[in-house]
């Protein structure tokens, strides 16, 4: 009986030194499962702020572009209200030279000869 009892302790205490050491196992596979996830979720982490970097680039070079449409546009629409506003005063120069000139020589506007008046048109636009 003192044997089956000796038999006994022994085992129990194979038993608790082999949970001993699968607990210290398990530790040290989750202590490495552990450090694995952190550089993984590093790495990760990573990733993202390099894709954060080149969106932010793509980001600001689209608005750049589009800056520069606008830009361009309104330089345009600038040009052509420019064209316009030019036209308009010629239009309004020549009817007024056209009267001027009636009264100087004291002949009616429609029968001052429209060349004339593009000449003399052309010669103030020249000088200014």
């Amino acid at each position: 009986m003192l044997e089956k009892r000796r038999k006994e302790i022994k085992e129990g205490l194979e038993a608790a030194e082999a949970s001993q050491k699968r607990l210290a196992e398990a530790d040290i596979e989750k202590q490495a499962i552990l450090t694995k996830a952190n550089q993984e979720s590093l790495g990760i982490v990573s990733q993202s702020e390099i894709k954060a970097k080149e969106r932010e680039k793509e980001i600001l070079e689209e608005t750049h572009k589009k800056a520069e449409a606008v830009v361009l546009e309104a330089k345009q629409k600038i040009r052509e209200e420019k064209l316009k506003t030019e036209e308009e005063i010629l239009r309004e120069s020549r009817g007024l030279l056209k009267e001027a000139v009636a009264k100087i020589i004291e002949k009616s506007p429609e029968s001052i000869d429209d060349m004339l008046i593009k000449n003399t048109l052309a010669e103030l636009k020249n000088i200014s």
